[in-house]
């Protein structure tokens, strides 16, 4: 009976940490998206002809997605990269989502959100503030 009730608690158990992954994920997931989505928006005002949206947003999406880390581990590289990596918000979105799947440092989830978070308010401010002097 006491193998039962325990195996029961084993499968709980199982369950609240595959729930808790999936919540963590979802916010690491949507931080990420406001963060870039809100660049995206700063971009789109700034531009004033639309054909040149496409060119301009993939010329700043493609390096951001390069230097992001989710192409190749970023441990052991050389300081000028390891700089651009500090600079790059999508590199805090792979590091917290690699974090919360992988267990991949866990610990700086909170800080990889929070930087996030921070530069998603820091770009919708400019935006705000974008179509105030347009108006």
């Amino acid at each position: 009976m006491q193998e039962q009730a325990d195996t029961l608690d084993e499968d709980y158990t199982q369950r609240d940490k595959r729930t808790g992954r999936f919540v963590a994920t979802s916010t690491s997931d949507e931080d990420s998206t406001e963060a870039i989505s809100s660049m995206g928006v700063v971009i789109a005002m700034w531009i004033t002809d639309f054909e040149n949206f496409g060119t301009i947003q993939n010329f700043i999406t493609l390096p951001l997605y390069m230097f992001s880390g989710a192409i190749f581990p970023t441990r052991q590289v050389p300081p000028w990269l390891h700089a651009v990596l500090l600079l790059n918000p999508l590199s805090y979105g792979v590091n917290a989502i690699r974090g919360v799947l992988l267990g991949y440092e866990i610990g700086s989830v909170p800080f990889n959100l929070a930087v996030l978070l921070a530069f998603t308010i820091v770009m919708l401010i400019i935006a705000i503030l974008m179509s105030r002097r347009e108006v």
